[in-house]
């Protein structure tokens, strides 16, 4: 079974779930940060959260970025920034998918972003390539 790290805004909560319902329904194993039992109340809470994050990327073999209604920002850059790293520097074989659900994101943003290797505009469609992976 694929294990699934979903990086995107905690406050799209409603998608972020629907995501990973959607993944779960498919044999998938998907990990969602905000499901961290965990607040960032100090930066060594921070820290605990950060180091989660780390290992999970690390046990995963896709980190599934979420464009939605803006681009992304720190923290799934860092999260983004972190698995292309330990792919590229390491050869720890993660594959980084974008699912963007933002058309105009889709112009503002450059679709042959290298650290992507595959881009959709649909869960379904996504779901079948990481299926056939």
């Amino acid at each position: 079974m694929k294990k699934i790290y979903i990086a995107s805004k905690y406050r799209e909560h409603e998608i972020n779930h629907k995501v990973y319902d959607c993944l779960s329904q498919n044999d998938f194993s998907p990990f969602l940060p905000e499901s961290i039992d965990k607040k960032e109340t100090s930066l060594e809470e921070a820290k605990k959260i950060r180091d989660i994050c780390a290992h999970e990327i690390k046990q995963s073999d896709v980190l599934f970025v979420i464009d939605t209604k803006e681009a992304y920002g720190s923290d799934v850059g860092w999260e983004v920034g972190y698995a292309y790293a330990l792919k590229t520097e390491l050869n720890y074989p993660i594959e980084i998918v974008n699912l963007k659900l933002n058309a105009d994101l889709q112009c503002i943003r450059a679709m042959n972003d290298p650290c992507f290797s595959y881009v959709s505009d649909s869960i379904d469609k996504m779901i079948d390539y990481l299926s056939k992976k």
